[in-house]
């Protein structure tokens, strides 16, 4: 890994993605980030523990399904790359259906 290199993890990736405690500290992270042009890489799972645990908020209730697929694709448009390069497969295709 070198300087110009970030490793994220979830626990900031899930703050870009919707409000919760310290997402305004991760998002100027993020801008920061990216006006430096750091490289973002993630660990493989990254993305499949964002869909997780925005799933999880859908099902609680604690999250529209339209705003945890915002949040996800935002994501998939500013976030990392992952460390191992494979295509992100439509997360939505198995979200909780919403209950109303």
């Amino acid at each position: 890994m070198s300087a110009d290199q970030v490793v994220v993890d979830a626990s900031i990736g899930i703050k870009w993605a919707v409000d919760e405690p310290y997402s305004p500290e991760a998002r100027l992270l993020l801008v920061e980030w990216r006006t430096a042009r750091r490289q973002m890489i993630a660990p493989t799972l990254f993305f499949f523990e964002i869909t997780n645990a925005l799933s999880k908020r859908v099902r609680r209730g604690q999250l529209t399904l339209a705003d945890a697929r915002a949040g996800l694709q935002y994501l998939l448009e500013v976030g990392p790359l992952s460390c191992s390069q494979t295509p992100f497969i439509d997360a939505g295709s198995n979200w909780p259906r919403d209950s109303v």
